[in-house]
């Protein structure tokens, strides 16, 4: 009888936390009773979103990172750079803690499927699309003005984090970071070649964005747009 009565208290307690978190953290969902009307509460469930998200911010439900996202034109773009860890992604000087202020430098491959689910790496269509949109003086327009010399005209705060090139592409024992401060280089979706792939940049002294294309094993940031 008693080991009855202990299991029975258990899952009354265990039903009763529950209940107690999808009160606080549930969707709350109305009903019709006669002529009363009721509630339920329905449990998030991890394909859900983060409750702290709103039309500003989205999360990263691979790793936890919260980003903000900003609207422009018919589209909607990250306002910061993408930091999600991958095997060949690196921090700026190779430490960590510059990772969430100017994201990871990607080759383009990794770059490929480094945007997390319901975005991607824009194509040169995309990002011609919002050079459009900006006109005159997009490069300016789309640069963080508290980094460097721009305007942030639609709160993309496009940063000056330059990009990397690994030791071994360049004949070096050490990796380079070049551009920091000077140039915001991003990757493209649109291949040159099969070497080679399309990026877009912000530059100091430029007030248009840059067109280049690179070697698909040099590093670049990312910024991923919604699908």
């Amino acid at each position: 009888m008693m080991k009855h009565f202990f299991i029975s208290l258990f899952a009354i307690i265990f039903i009763a936390i529950i209940s107690l978190f999808c009160y606080q953290y549930g969707e709350k969902k109305g009903y019709q009773k006669g002529f009363d009307v009721g509630y339920s509460y329905q449990c998030r469930t991890t394909t859900q979103d983060n409750p702290l998200d709103d039309e500003n911010h989205f999360t990263d439900k691979r790793d936890g990172q919260r980003y903000k996202k900003v609207k422009i034109g018919d589209q909607i773009w990250m306002a910061e750079n993408l930091s999600f860890k991958t095997d060949k992604s690196v921090c700026f000087k190779h430490t960590e803690s510059n990772c969430k202020p100017y994201g990871r430098f990607y080759p383009w491959n990794e770059a490929m499927i480094s945007c997390p689910a319901g975005w991607h790496l824009p194509n040169d269509n995309e990002v011609n699309q919002l050079i459009a949109f900006l006109g005159d003086m997009a490069g300016q327009k789309l640069k963080s003005a508290s980094t460097w010399n721009g305007i942030d005209f639609v709160g993309f705060n496009g940063l000056s984090a330059g990009n990397f090139l690994p030791a071994d592409y360049i004949g070096k024992q050490e990796d380079a970071f070049t551009g920091f401060g000077d140039d915001a280089s991003f990757w493209s979706a649109t291949q040159n070649d099969d070497l080679r792939a399309n990026g877009w940049s912000l530059k100091h002294d430029r007030t248009s964005v840059v067109k280049f294309w690179a070697n698909k094993v040099t590093g670049h940031t990312v910024r991923c747009i919604k699908d």
